[in-house]
């Protein structure tokens, strides 16, 4: 089975800006795809500048061993034709996430909470991003 993981960067045929695909522009996603049987989608949307504005959103964060057992099951079932939610234990807000992520990369960026941020591009309700 052919797999690729968008924002990857292991051992599947990754697709990301290390191998020439660019999720903003299109750039590469017919080579990186060709052949494919399974594409996952694990790629973050990108921020620029010196603030990161989050939507008024909870979060669901999951272990990654978690995550890729959960995936990993789905891709080798049988087609879902849909998507599939999975979260871990504790939801938290947004803007707490991006705080904590940006402090343990040691980045000084400005986190502002701003309810008309989309998440690519798509309006968010407070639950948006969370299971039931």
């Amino acid at each position: 089975m052919q797999a690729v993981v968008i924002g990857g960067t292991g051992r599947v045929a990754a697709a990301s800006p290390s191998t020439g695909v660019n999720t903003l522009t299109g750039a590469g996603f017919d080579n990186a795809l060709s052949g494919a049987d399974v594409v996952v989608d694990v790629s973050n949307s990108p921020s620029f500048g010196d603030e990161a504005r989050v939507p008024d959103a909870l979060l669901q964060p999951i272990a990654a061993a978690d995550l890729a057992t959960e995936v990993a099951g789905m891709a080798e079932g049988k087609p879902l034709g849909g998507i599939a939610n999975v979260g871990g234990p504790e939801k938290i807000s947004f803007e707490q996430m991006a705080r904590d992520v940006l402090a343990r990369r040691g980045q000084a960026k400005t986190v502002v909470v701003d309810p008309d941020v989309g998440y690519f591009g798509t309006p968010l309700a407070t639950n948006s991003l969370v299971t039931a």
